[in-house]
C-alpha cells in the first residue's frame, strides 16, 4: 500500500461523527448540529455526512474555555 494512501486513511478512520462530538462535549447531536449550522465548531463535510478532527475540536474547546477568577 502507498505510504501516503495509508496515512490518509488512518486519519480518516480517527475522525469523529456528530456523536462522538456530542459524547465528547456532553451535548446532544442537535446542539452540535447546530454550531455546525452556525459555523461555530470547526468541521469537515464530505459530501452530507459532517466528521470532526478531534485534534481541532480540542484546540476549539481550548480556546472557549472561561478561565476562573
Amino acid at each position: 500500500m502507498n505510504p501516503s494512501l495509508h496515512s490518509e486513511r488512518n486519519r480518516a478512520e480517527s475522525l469523529w461523527s456528530v456523536i462522538e462530538v456530542a459524547l465528547f462535549l456532553n451535548a446532544s447531536r442537535d446542539a452540535i448540529y447546530k454550531l455546525v449550522e452556525r459555523k461555530q465548531i470547526p468541521h469537515i463535510r464530505l459530501g452530507r455526512k459532517i466528521v470532526f478532527d478531534p485534534v481541532r475540536i480540542r484546540k476549539w474547546l481550548e480556546a472557549h474555555a472561561i478561565e476562573a477568577a
